[in-house]
């Protein structure tokens, strides 16, 4: 990756991650912390995680653009499932809350499968014949 992309991509993720939690932490007066970060990622922020893993996939794997699209949209749902679980899970193991499948999980795999939807429908192409 050249490094005007590097460089595009950190900027990217310190003005969609730490400038909202820095701005929120401001009003409330409080400091952001790990956990209010995994709890965005298993939620609202779950599309821009994935986002950053797949471009990052696409960029060092060459074999990925050779799949059929089926299968990569498998691992897109895959990684839009797992990654907001995965977050809710690391919260609970790392004691910030307890396990409970409402809210905690239900709330991770809707934000996933919100996720999922809405990054299909904007880059599914019309299909011949509709």
């Amino acid at each position: 990756m050249n490094k005007k992309i590097s460089i595009a991509w950190a900027v990217l993720a310190l003005a969609l991650v730490v400038t909202p939690a820095a701005a929120s932490a401001a009003q409330e007066e409080v400091i952001p912390t790990f956990d209010s970060w995994l709890k965005a990622v298993s939620g609202p922020l779950v599309s821009v995680v994935v986002g950053v893993v797949l471009s990052w996939l696409v960029e060092w794997w060459p074999a990925y653009s050779k799949w059929p699209s089926k299968k990569k949209r498998l691992i897109y749902l895959g990684l839009c499932l797992v990654v907001p679980v995965a977050a809710a899970a690391l919260r609970v193991v790392l004691g910030y809350v307890i396990w409970s499948f409402d809210p905690l999980i239900w709330h991770a795999l809707w934000s996933g499968a919100a996720a999922f939807a809405a990054g299909t429908a904007v880059h599914t192409r019309k299909l011949p014949g509709s």
